[in-house]
């Protein structure tokens, strides 16, 4: 079995695992947390460095360090698009989490959290 063909499966494993119910929970609940709510997007804790439309600022550099340490699960490559991920802070930026390579993750679509 090739690499491509091992994190396809992988990955469609991972993205199967999420979208089944678990026991015990209701799969019609939200979730929400501190500075959450369900009507609104969530708020930046305070510190939190915001560019000029306040939006929370990114380093575009990070990214692409991430990328080149990290090449993408689908293609194998290091720059253009990747099919089915997208890359996602582990600490989000809104938590205070940096905005380093060591903050991110390459995350499935389909487990990826709808922004608000």
């Amino acid at each position: 079995m090739s690499n491509r063909t091992f994190i396809a499966c992988l990955a469609a494993l991972l993205a199967l695992a999420v979208a089944s119910p678990v026991a015990g929970r209701s799969s019609g609940t939200t979730r929400t947390g501190p500075g959450m709510s369900s009507g609104s997007p969530p708020k930046a804790d305070p510190g939190v460095k915001l560019d000029t439309r306040g939006h929370i600022g990114r380093a575009v550099q990070a990214k692409d360090e991430f990328r080149k340490a990290h090449p993408c699960p689908a293609t194998g490559k290091i720059s253009g698009p990747c099919p089915g991920f997208v890359v996602e802070h582990i600490v989000p930026l809104s938590r205070g989490g940096a905005d380093r390579p060591a903050n991110m993750q390459w995350q499935a679509v389909a487990v990826t959290k709808p922004r608000g």
